[in-house]
């Protein structure tokens, strides 16, 4: 059953795509900061920070989904929190609480009411770790599989 309630999102953007999320992902938004990159020998992380006190991963988004490198350094950092449950059902907190994203921007957020405002493109351009590729309000995004995303970062940790 579908609902038309609105559903609160955000748009990041990235270099060369742009990210549909659900807003409540986002813990916080900062400004880039240079990143402590000590032992970082792996094309998909970016490095780590210290945010409030803990060590948060930082994605290269662009060399995870499109397996290209960033040609852009993101001017902002998205703090996404980590989603993944255990077996019993219990949050994950352990394996990853929080992992960064560079954007381009701060997120856009906006309600979305998915039967009148997501259209679902079908073009052949190929992206891991996507849901689905769509136009919300015109604008071209993917929605990624958060679940297969957090996943490889805690089998490459």
């Amino acid at each position: 059953m579908k609902s038309n309630l609105p559903i609160t999102s955000s748009i990041g953007i990235c270099d060369g795509f742009n990210l549909l999320l659900p807003s409540n992902l986002i813990a916080e938004v900062i400004s880039a900061v240079t990143l402590n990159t000590a032992n970082n020998t792996e094309a998909w992380s970016a490095g780590h920070i210290n945010w409030r006190g803990l060590d948060v991963p930082v994605i290269n988004i662009e060399e995870i989904i499109l397996e290209r490198s960033p040609r852009l350094r993101g001017s902002h950092i998205a703090i996404f929190h980590g989603t993944l449950q255990t077996q019993d059902g219990s949050e994950s907190m352990g394996k990853l609480p929080f992992y960064g994203v560079p954007l381009q921007a701060v997120p856009h957020s906006f309600a979305i009411n998915e039967e009148q405002d997501i259209t679902q493109r079908s073009d052949q351009l190929n992206i891991n770790f996507c849901q689905m590729k769509i136009a919300i309000k015109g604008i071209a995004a993917i929605i990624p599989d958060i679940t297969a995303l957090e996943q490889f970062i805690i089998d490459k940790l």
